[in-house]
């Protein structure tokens, strides 16, 4: 190895080869040279313990720092939010549009502020003195209710959105788990829901990454208990919490955590729908398989649907008084529709059943090779996000009641997140190819149309909030018309 000259350097202590200065001392690395492990006498850089400290140091102060540090830059003195925290824009539950953030004084800490996108005048502060290690993020805020829900540093903070009043704080001891299969519908990422028993007090559910979910009082924040879950999904129904993990599914009580029934064994997965708790079942002795719909006030079985290869991997929908459900085809996925009051299906005819076909129909999706990756209701009809056999993805919105194709997207990018937001009969979408920008699409199920589209260079963020399309990219928020498309906000902070 040749050093230029000038250039600091040590000799191997076992070959006597010139090596570079450029590493800590004490460091135990293999010579290049010789390939024989050696301790560095001599570096250009801090020693392991100095690094060791300076991480330290950093980890608990740099957020700190580093904000205070870029105050001090030209035309930082009008920024609303410290330069390490971003801007999350919530709906304060009574129609108006707020964005969240983290500023910091010298000398006298952080604080959580509320800014007016519009006039970008404070509506409320909150949280003064803390201090912030990392500042909230997008994945770790959501509001609910007229609450605002926040991770910072491991600590859960409830507050009221309008005021900023703290109501409560717990302890999680990690940071919040994400679900993004989930954000598509409620709009955030945050593995977090409020859940109802009949006649008690709402729960609010919460798993973190220490493998821990929660059962916390909405109004006081008091644990009402506690249990280790490290697989699988939760799910919120009408007075139940369904957990998933392989092989079991559970059905817990919200309020205080109690298990009301436990499926093992011969069970693939369960989900909330229509009132109830759709649960897929495999072939057991005289038992088919199929899927069955379970009272979670009382356990029992309301009906049972004899189908092969059902996936509740897939989120079943509750659309037009019937539950679509995806089912594994030897030509790809197809659909089991299933009459949600009454388990009825639609049967083969006379002559299939006398040749032996057996079970219910099953449709086809309007293209062979297919499978559907997720699929939504938005209101009378179906959205399906699906992938070819040959990789193509396409979005497509079927007539719930027909299956006639409504609107179909073609071959679009398969690299697009985030992808899909829906809410009641709003669909916006992101789809991007590798490296591109990113495509936001408004698509009207009702007309099968496409109302508008747009491209952007940044997004981390696309919702639905109010009466506007939500796009985050950065520091900067954009707001559009849902139905137009037309600008009506650009914040920056």
């Amino acid at each position: 190895m040749v050093v230029p000259a000038g250039f600091p350097s040590f000799p191997c202590p076992s070959c006597g080869g010139a090596l570079p200065a450029t590493m800590a001392a004490g460091m135990r690395i293999p010579c290049p040279l010789c390939q024989q492990t050696i301790t560095v006498p001599i570096g250009g850089g801090p020693t392991a313990a100095a690094a060791a400290q300076y991480q330290a140091w950093a980890m608990v102060q740099g957020n700190t720092a580093a904000a205070l540090a870029d105050q001090a830059a030209p035309g930082a003195a009008d920024r609303v939010f410290a330069s390490t925290s971003e801007g999350i824009l919530i709906d304060d539950g009574r129609g108006r549009l707020l964005v969240i953030g983290a500023q910091v004084t010298q000398g006298q800490g952080w604080m959580l502020r509320a800014i007016d996108p519009s006039s970008r005048q404070v509506v409320w502060e909150a949280l003064h003195g803390s201090h912030f290690r990392t500042c909230p993020t997008r994945r770790s805020t959501c509001a609910l209710g007229g609450r605002l829900y926040t991770v910072i540093d491991g600590t859960l903070y409830a507050l009221e959105v309008a005021t900023g009043r703290g109501l409560w704080r717990v302890q999680l001891g990690a940071r919040e788990a994400v679900d993004v299969d989930r954000a598509a519908r409620v709009g955030h990422e945050m593995d977090l829901y409020e859940a109802e028993t009949p006649g008690a007090p709402t729960t609010i559910v919460v798993r973190s990454e220490n493998d821990l979910l929660w059962g916390l009082d909405r109004d006081s924040g008091q644990v009402l208990w506690r249990r280790t879950w490290d697989d699988g999904r939760t799910f919120a129904g009408p007075g139940v919490i369904v957990l998933n993990s392989h092989r079991v599914v559970e059905l817990v009580r919200p309020r205080d955590g109690v298990t009301l029934l436990r499926l093992e064994g011969k069970v693939d997965g369960g989900r909330p729908v229509a009132g109830g708790v759709l649960v897929e079942v495999d072939e057991d002795g005289d038992q088919p398989a199929g899927v069955k719909l379970i009272d979670p006030a009382t356990g029992q079985q309301r009906w049972f649907v004899a189908c092969e290869s059902v996936d509740l991997d897939l989120d079943p929908v509750a659309v037009g008084g019937q539950i679509v459900a995806i089912v594994n085809g030897t030509r790809g996925h197809q659909l089991l529709r299933i009459d949600a009051a009454t388990g009825a299906t639609a049967r083969k005819g006379f002559v299939a059943r006398l040749f032996g076909a057996k079970g219910p129909v099953l449709a086809d999706l309007p293209w062979t090779k297919h499978h559907v990756s997720a699929m939504w209701e938005v209101g009378d009809a179906l959205l399906l996000d699906c992938v070819s056999w040959d990789g193509e993805r396409r979005l497509a919105v079927l007539d719930a009641a027909t299956l006639a194709v409504r609107y179909d997207s073609g071959t679009v990018p398969r690299d697009s997140t985030p992808g899909v937001r829906v809410r009641g009969a709003q669909i916006v979408v992101s789809l991007r190819s590798s490296g591109g920008p990113h495509e936001i699409r408004a698509i009207d199920p009702a007309r099968g149309a496409m109302l508008w589209s747009r491209q952007l260079r940044y997004l981390d963020e696309l919702a639905l909030r109010g009466n506007s399309v939500v796009m985050a990219g950065g520091p900067t928020i954009d707001l559009a018309d849902p139905t137009t498309g037309q600008d009506q906000l650009h914040f920056a902070p």
